[in-house]
């Protein structure tokens, strides 16, 4: 079993070699390889057109998040990684929570896909 010096060093390494991949800062040539550094740079001024851009453009925030908590006095910590985690999931509720109004409109319109028993509503 690990103790938590290796878990927090394993921590350290994973975001740091992703820091370095994925910031063009850091690391010329390689990072995101499916998206071609011409199309990464105008997503700097243009919106998303892919799952995998959107992807993109999320790593770059917390990319800049981190950049911006973790300098070299202060290295990448658990805290500073359960933000991120945190504030991700956050989004992905309030996201969900503002649209899950078409999920339940496909609902009524097609029935549930789950048993009368589980959900205590007629199929």
């Amino acid at each position: 079993m690990l103790d938590s010096d290796q878990i927090e060093y394993g921590f350290f390494r994973f975001f740091t070699l992703e820091l370095k991949i994925n910031n063009p800062a850091q690391h010329k040539g390689g990072e995101m390889p499916y998206i071609e550094q011409k199309r990464r740079d105008e997503l700097v001024y243009y919106l998303s057109e892919t799952p995998g851009e959107l992807n993109f453009k999320i790593t770059e925030m917390v990319n800049d998040y981190l950049f911006g908590k973790c300098t070299g006095e202060k290295p990448i910590c658990y805290s500073t990684i359960n933000e991120v985690i945190g504030a991700l999931e956050c989004c992905k509720l309030e996201l969900y929570r503002k649209l899950s109004w078409y999920e339940e409109q496909k609902e009524k319109e097609n029935g549930s896909v789950l048993d009368k028993q589980f959900t205590g509503k007629n199929k």
